[in-house]
């Protein structure tokens, strides 16, 4: 443990210099708590200080994590670094210092990304938790299919324009960067063995799977079987492949659970995606509100909307494993696109226990189209919310109105906060859920944090903004 703490420890001595204050004292607990904890201080508990932080921030007020000892309503570990932005009692100060906020940020998450395994504890309490949240899917399908007059007009708006007809000669299938669920080479997998038999209309291996006609009718008889040992296996659907459920490093509390697709399943999505970002960052109904490539757009406007408090930056919760498959077919059914997005999907999981489930969700973390798909349907719902709170009839021109107050990145929402909690309302409704410890509608939080992290990366010198703060108005309900 001796080389971590060092990182950490150089990060203190360099805010004791910036700062003006001590950091003694905590420098020894840190050593003690690592030496008693382990790294699991250093990765679970210091990063849980940072939430309660940011929290402080939104909330305007202080609420110290049970894992620390206290002095009134802050902890004792780098209290002289609470003590400039809270004042005893808890209550937000009025002169709050960037700098410091800055500093404890730094120094309690330094480790929270540590690229290291869970704990095999953890590793089957994420698993349990997939399965949980196939479950509740199951359990909302009726409340998915209720009766939503205002949700099907929207959607046909919306994807009868942006999707009305697809050429299959447009889409272009290729291979990713990624690891596939049978574990070909990045060579071998340009060799296509498998075919799933549904997906032949839409995706026919003949122009997406050999080279050119004439290799393709030398390599197949009929399309039945191969003659040379260069042909497809043509899959049923009783016989196709699932995806592989596994866990890559994200945080030590719990792992990132990611489904592999088969490398021919994710060579179709591929081919998808690359058409669905093209149209919905061009059309006009989606071109202001969902982007796929920069993530500074969203990041620079919860940062503006953290000053102006005009916005709330909403994120979801397990979002690409709540997005149920009868949402998807429900939003998309006017659309060209529907077919598209159903035939490039894979139906059932295998569990790292070796256990196999059917699908209620669309699409894991994995699929190439997880992240489109999950974009789409939250602008659908957003959009629906909206409306709705305003009693707006909806119309093209209605929701390029309100496509100009929406941005969305993947999981990552901004939204106007007077719709902020109806739109979280309607949102779960649809078995989505809202993360609320990373959400925000009116506190500080950008405006002290996230315009310093949009300037610096790492301790670098810097020289922060100071922008005027008040003492009311920071209370406000939790979303």
């Amino acid at each position: 443990m001796k080389r971590p703490t060092m990182l950490v420890e150089a990060i203190l001595r360099q805010a004791e210099m910036d700062l003006d204050l001590s950091v003694e004292r905590d420098i020894a607990v840190m050593r003690r708590r690592c030496e008693h904890e382990g790294l699991s201080f250093l990765t679970i508990t210091l990063p849980s200080l940072s939430d309660a932080l940011e929290r402080g921030l939104e909330e305007g007020r202080f609420s110290c994590p049970t894992s620390f000892s206290r002095h009134g309503s802050l902890p004792r570990f780098m209290g002289g670094f609470f003590n400039r932005v809270f004042t005893r009692s808890g209550e937000l100060c009025h002169d709050a210092n960037p700098d410091v906020i800055f500093f404890i940020r730094q120094i309690c998450r330094f480790f929270k990304k540590l690229k290291i395994e869970c704990s095999p504890a953890r590793n089957r309490a994420a698993t349990q938790q997939f399965v949980n949240i196939e479950g509740e899917l199951r359990e909302m399908t009726s409340q998915v299919e209720r009766k939503d007059i205002l949700l099907d007009k929207i959607s046909g708006i919306i994807w009868s324009q942006v999707f009305p007809e697809i050429d299959y000669l447009d889409l272009i299938c290729h291979h990713g960067p990624g690891y596939t669920a049978d574990k070909l080479s990045p060579n071998g997998r340009f060799r296509i063995r498998n075919w799933n038999q549904r997906s032949e209309f839409l995706f026919p291996s003949d122009l997406h799977c050999y080279p050119n006609y004439g290799y393709a009718v030398q390599s197949v008889d009929i399309g039945k079987e191969a003659v040379n040992g260069n042909g497809l296996n043509y899959l049923d659907i009783k016989d196709e492949m699932s995806v592989r459920v596994v866990f890559v490093p994200k945080t030590q509390t719990a792992p990132r659970v990611i489904a592999i697709e088969p490398s021919h399943v994710q060579y179709m999505q591929q081919s998808v995606k690359d058409y669905v970002y093209k149209v919905l960052e061009t059309h006009r109904l989606t071109k202001r509100s969902i982007r796929f490539t920069r993530q500074d757009v969203n990041q620079r406007l919860a940062h503006r909307g953290s000053i102006d408090r005009r916005t709330a930056t909403l994120d979801l919760k397990d979002a690409s494993d709540r997005v149920h498959l009868h949402l998807v077919q429900r939003i998309f059914k006017s659309s060209g696109l529907l077919e598209y997005l159903e035939d490039a999907r894979s139906l059932h999981a295998t569990l790292p226990d070796s256990r196999n489930i059917v699908l209620f969700k669309y699409a894991s973390m994995g699929s190439a189209l997880c992240f489109p798909v999950e974009a789409m349907v939250f602008y659908t719902l957003i959009q629906t919310a909206m409306h709705q709170l305003d009693g707006i009839r909806p119309s093209s021109s209605s929701i390029r109105r309100y496509s100009a107050m929406i941005d969305i990145y993947g999981d990552d929402i901004i939204v106007p906060v007077d719709y902020a909690d109806v739109v979280v309302r309607y949102l779960e409704s649809y078995a989505l859920k809202v993360n609320v410890g990373k959400s925000f509608k009116k506190g500080f939080f950008g405006n002290l944090a996230v315009g310093i992290t949009l300037k610096v990366s790492g301790l670098i010198p810097y020289t922060p903004v100071k922008y005027p703060m008040t003492t009311h108005a920071t209370g406000h309900q939790n979303m």
